[in-house]
């Protein structure tokens, strides 16, 4: 007579995996073992499912009652011609419960024949599942790193023991270079209580000219390398204390060699306003985008080689800079983040200025560095143009940085790029020295790529076109560099 347990024989280690297994006590490498002889070897699997079977169909017939067979024969003697005749029957049935309950299955061979039928649906669904558990999963991918930005809220140092609240030492954010036009300050001590931070104690205080930067790297310690399609979003908090509008410029930049020997490369640049008094949140978007081909952004006076370099590959820094807008200026709770190029609505709006010494004068004007301008522009026939290198499409609105006297007024001019052009008027801002902002307009920008805008004067009627001292740029999703002049 075959054993249901043992047809087909296991071999002694694969009647220990089981057993372990029904007992919850496989450790790792068993687990793997058994695996793979049910992955690879059809009896072993056969013989994982009739131990679960019979586990599920003990487990649930008891459940943990009391059982009692219950078994019984009825002998028969009869006389024969050649002696007495013996007969046998038997029967067997399982008792589940207490003995006063007439719980009572029969399990003669007739009724054997009937369980089996139950017995082999539930061998077929014992099978299925084991399948599904030993099954190979694909393992789930790991999550993409995240950008990670140290001392974002500018609280690791602790100044409340330093005599003056202040020092000139910003942990994780002097990593390029220092500067002498920026510390960290407890402002609400320093202030007097006339100023308070976003959070915590602690703010970070630019002067004119003053910067901070950091190398940037990933959650997994790996750094940020420049890509053509890499986007980076900036956000934090910065405080002004005055309704003139002060710019900052955020850079993902390539530091290509430091002091005293500096080579700079800017791999994106973009510069936005801050527009009111207090403090105000921004986010800009910094994209990294087409030829990563780059001239230096900045490079030392006495360094004499100044090659273009491919910055596709290399570890970014990310610089935050006042340039030459007045001071002070508070930052506090900086964020970073590497996103896909959406959102613009969200974005603070960018804002590029083309100052007149990025320009080419193409006729004759003069640059009068007294008034910080373009002056003695008497011939109408005279333009003055920029070259930029837009990394994406954008909306642009215009406005042109000027003055005149009453006798220039009127003069009519022309901002071009590429096919698209608005016009201006010069307006009377009381005298040659004092430069007022002009709204012309929008233009767009219609894909990424290397463009040249020119002011275009028109057909004048009085003395001078103007002096010029540049073009301001604005837009949610403007990103785009200042080129040397043609």
């Amino acid at each position: 007579m075959t054993n249901d347990l043992t047809d087909p024989t296991p071999d002694a280690e694969l009647a220990d995996l089981v057993c372990r297994y029904l007992d919850n006590r496989l450790d790792a490498s068993q687990r793997e073992r058994l695996e793979s002889r049910i992955q690879q070897e059809p009896a072993a699997m056969e013989y994982l499912a009739e131990r679960l079977r019979f586990e599920a169909t003990l487990r649930e017939t008891i459940n943990p009652q009391r059982m009692e067979v219950l078994e019984s024969r009825r002998m028969i003697m009869e006389p024969g011609a050649c002696g007495p005749e013996w007969s046998v029957e038997q029967q067997r049935s399982v008792r589940i419960g207490r003995a006063e309950e007439p719980l009572t299955v029969d399990v003669t061979p007739l009724r054997k024949y009937r369980v089996h039928l139950v017995v082999f649906g539930a061998v077929l669904l014992t099978a299925l599942t084991a399948s599904w558990i030993f099954w190979p999963r694909q393992q789930p991918a790991s999550a993409t790193p995240s950008l990670v930005l140290k001392n974002a809220d500018f609280e690791t140092t602790d100044l409340s023991l330093t005599p003056q609240g202040l020092t000139s030492t910003l942990v994780n954010w002097q990593e390029a270079f220092a500067c002498q036009e920026v510390d960290l300050v407890e402002i609400a001590r320093v202030s007097n209580g006339a100023i308070f931070p976003k959070s915590g104690k602690n703010v970070v205080r630019l002067q004119t000219a003053g910067y901070i930067n950091q190398f940037l790297h990933n959650s997994d310690g790996s750094p940020l390398r420049a890509r053509d399609g890499l986007n980076v979003r900036l956000s934090g908090w910065a405080w002004i204390d005055s309704d003139t509008p002060r710019t900052l410029s955020a850079s993902l930049r390539v530091v290509a060699s430091g002091r005293p020997d500096t080579i700079l490369y800017d791999a994106c640049r973009v510069s936005f306003s801050l527009v009111s008094p207090g403090w105000q949140r921004f986010r800009v978007d910094l994209p990294v985008t087409g030829d990563l081909m780059r001239k230096p952004y900045w490079v030392e006076p006495r360094v004499s080689n100044k090659p273009p370099l491919d910055l596709t590959g290399r570890e970014l820094c990310l610089s935050i800079d006042m340039d030459a807008t007045p001071g002070p200026i508070l930052l506090d709770d900086l964020g970073i983040a590497q996103v896909p190029p959406h959102d613009d609505a969200s974005l603070t709006p960018v804002t590029l200025d083309l100052h007149h010494g990025s320009a080419a004068i193409r006729g004759p004007a003069v640059r009068e560095n007294d008034k910080d301008c373009i002056g003695n522009w008497e011939d109408e026939k005279t333009t003055v143009v920029w070259s930029i290198r837009a990394h994406r499409p954008a909306e642009i609105e215009i406005e042109c940085l000027q003055a005149a006297e009453s006798r220039s007024a009127g003069n009519g001019y022309d901002v071009v790029i590429g096919e698209e052009k608005v016009s201006g008027k010069v307006v009377d801002t009381g005298s040659w020295d004092r430069f007022q902002y002009v709204k012309l307009g929008k233009l767009k920008i219609p894909a990424a790529g290397t463009y040249e805008i020119a002011i275009v004067p028109q057909p004048k009627e009085n003395r001078a076109v103007m002096n010029l001292r540049g073009l301001r740029l604005t837009s949610r999703n403007l990103s785009a560099e200042i080129l040397a002049p043609q």
